[in-house]
């Protein structure tokens, strides 16, 4: 149970410092800086969002084995067991899959208009990644 508490606070810590650096890009977006703070913002938040999600379905994983009893070895399945389990909705699961496909866009094939395209979808995200961890909390009610 230790291990679980600690794979949580990791992907919680993650999650707070996308959260962070979400708040530190709408400001170079609004603000009167240049251009040049806004794409180090941008790229920070990918990058941020990259190491989010990996620690989250990581979590999600270890989650569902202790709980459930089911092993996965990718995002995919993870986020699918959970929907399984009924831990996320029908729209949950759809906005998971979309995430695990961004993560992999961004670090597979970076360009300036995939960089814009993710960004613009990782405040919904972020929503998702920490509904997902408050509902899978070791000492969440959300087990069998």
């Amino acid at each position: 149970m230790e291990q679980l508490k600690l794979k949580h606070e990791q992907a919680c810590k993650a999650v707070k410092t996308l959260e962070d650096i979400l708040v530190r890009l709408e400001k170079s977006r609004s603000g009167d800086k240049n251009q040049e703070d806004f794409i180090v913002n941008r790229d920070a938040t990918i990058q941020r969002f990259e190491y989010s999600v990996d620690t989250t379905w990581k979590y999600l994983k270890l989650f569902l084995f202790k709980f459930y009893g089911v092993e996965m070895n990718s995002p995919k399945t993870v986020f699918k067991e959970a929907y399984k389990n009924r831990i996320i909705s029908d729209h949950e699961i759809t906005c998971a899959l979309d995430m695990v496909d961004a993560r992999n866009m961004t670090s597979h094939a970076y360009d300036e208009e995939t960089a814009d395209r993710v960004v613009e979808q990782i405040p919904r995200f972020t929503i998702l990644l920490n509904k997902l961890l408050a509902l899978c909390s070791p000492d969440s009610k959300n087990k069998k």
